[in-house]
């Protein structure tokens, strides 16, 4: 179990909202449902978190007001895997909470357990041709400059049951050169092509009355399919999810500084372009942009800011997101001194916001070990550089560990100059 914890608690691909501990808020000294409230919580304790949150529920239901019992309802939803239920809680409780800081980190953490895609969707088209000679098809979907081999002659359970090779559509020409790769020539994945039985299956979302895809893919075929196919819509999917999930075509030459350099132009593109243009559940289903213009949805914003420059963090990517949150109206990010904080009781998302050059060497030690406990790429870095740069305090601490952090982030992104600077 304790190995279990300990994998789970330093997954860096889990944001730290989800990894973070929270306690149950005591009852309240008045309104007359302290007994019920202490029950739960002793119920809680014992892993009753179902029944416990059905007394939170209706101490909520009692007193709507009371930020307290709608936490520990979220709580307990969440315990038992009510994913939904414990983010429109957690919802109600930043809109109650009189803390703006504990407000703002329980809407971070309600975004983690429900995204909450757009109610915008996009169709889903399907077209299938007849193949006329799969003898010569596959050698001619391979040849053609706009389709990126994805998987051949798959094995059982590879791909989606009766699929045997598979294809991604570009929106331009693949990259032959993944060092002359740039957001201008980078193709989109647009679509996926497949051999199916005896039909090519093209597949793509968000289609337009003159869309070129189907052509693009007749095109490539040639004669080797009927050209008839047949056209059917085969499902919706969210706005959000086509934009903000887009796969993009990487050279099948790309190096690891490569891969690591398109997928950070990649990102940068989307938080620079494509998110604050994209409507979100959480707002609405309005845009950043148009959200940041609605006061009571100020707060959600902030967030999902949050959320993503984390994701940007447990990516390796030195993505700076004070221009966007400026274009948004936002505020940057406090700074925490650590002569006024409590490292081990500060929430884990706040880690990164603390100025380790500001700490004791204990203090700094504590935030170091806390950071790479849970997989704080960026708490982890800025504390053990901070550590490292402090050689007349080695008694105090071991730097065998801060340098090997170190010297493995630059390695994870791709910095071979940094990692040699460290080992040297």
């Amino acid at each position: 179990v304790a190995r279990d914890l300990a994998a789970i608690e330093g997954n860096p691909e889990a944001a730290p909202w989800l990894r973070d501990s929270y306690e149950l808020q005591p009852a309240p000294t008045e309104g007359g449902a302290g007994q019920r409230w202490s029950n739960a919580i002793e119920l809680a304790a014992i892993g009753r978190w179902r029944r416990a949150a059905a007394i939170f529920e209706a101490i909520a239901a009692e007193l709507p007001e009371n930020a307290g019992a709608r936490f520990n309802l979220a709580l307990c939803q969440g315990w038992t895997a009510q994913n939904e239920a414990a983010a429109a809680s957690l919802e109600r409780f930043a809109q109650l909470e009189a803390d703006a800081e504990r407000a703002l980190h329980a809407l971070a953490l309600a975004q983690c357990l429900d995204p909450r895609e757009s109610a915008q969707s996009v169709d889903v088209v399907r077209i299938r041709y007849p193949i006329r000679e799969a003898s010569r098809l596959i050698q001619k979907l391979k040849d053609h400059s706009r389709l990126q081999v994805h998987v051949l002659d798959a094995q059982q359970g590879e791909l989606e049951e009766g699929v045997k090779d598979e294809f991604y559509l570009l929106n331009k020409d693949f990259v032959k050169d993944a060092d002359a790769a740039t957001m201008e020539n980078l193709p989109a994945i647009v679509g996926v092509v497949r051999t199916r039985g005896t039909s090519l299956e093209l597949e793509f979302a968000e289609p337009a009355a003159d869309d070129a895809r189907p052509g693009v893919v007749l095109e490539a075929a040639g004669d080797t399919v009927d050209p008839n196919g047949e056209r059917i819509v085969a499902g919706t999917i969210p706005l959000s999810t086509v934009r903000l999930r887009r796969m993009w075509g990487l050279p099948s030459n790309a190096g690891p500084e490569a891969v690591h350099r398109i997928r950070l132009i990649v990102h940068e593109q989307n938080y620079r372009a494509v998110w604050p243009e994209t409507p979100l559940g959480w707002l609405g289903n309005k845009t950043p942009r148009e959200a940041c213009q609605v006061p009571e949805l100020k707060r959600i914003l902030r967030a999902a800011v949050l959320l993503n420059e984390y994701a940007t963090e447990a990516a390796q990517f030195d993505i700076d997101l004070s221009e966007l949150r400026r274009g948004l109206g936002l505020e940057p990010e406090p700074t925490l001194d650590g002569s006024s904080i409590e490292i081990d009781r500060l929430p884990l998302a706040r880690l990164r916001q603390v100025r380790a050059e500001s700490l004791s060497t204990p203090r700094l030690r504590t935030l170091f070990e806390r950071a790479l406990r849970f997989s704080l790429s960026l708490a982890i870095q800025r504390a053990a550089a901070t550590l490292v740069a402090r050689p007349a305090d080695r008694d105090q601490f071991d730097a065998v560990p801060a340098f090997r952090s170190l010297i493995e982030f630059a390695r994870m992104r791709a910095d071979r100059a940094a990692a040699q600077d460290w080992i040297g």
